[in-house]
């Protein structure tokens, strides 16, 4: 696509909506390339700010005694008669 108006191909070619326009555009791939690198010389670069570190994690010591389970005995179960 040659022109810099898009808008001026599509009254030409009396098509009624932008969808039609974009069907027949068929853009080449040094077209599309050649307006990439135009809008990266038109639009400033983006700043993004330092990553913040992520904190290491603590490892921290935990003393517990051990669990003491009481020795209970089974209650008898009653026998059939």
């Amino acid at each position: 696509m040659g022109s810099k108006d898009p808008y001026a191909v599509q009254s030409f070619l009396r098509l009624k909506t932008q969808s039609l326009m974009q069907r027949y555009a068929h853009l080449s791939q040094a077209h599309v390339r050649q307006a990439a690198l135009s809008l990266d010389k038109q639009l400033p670069l983006a700043v993004l700010p330092a990553p913040i570190p992520a904190p290491q994690p603590q490892i921290l010591e935990i003393q517990a005694e051990p669990i003491r389970i009481p020795n209970i005995e089974a209650e008898p179960t009653p026998t059939n008669r």
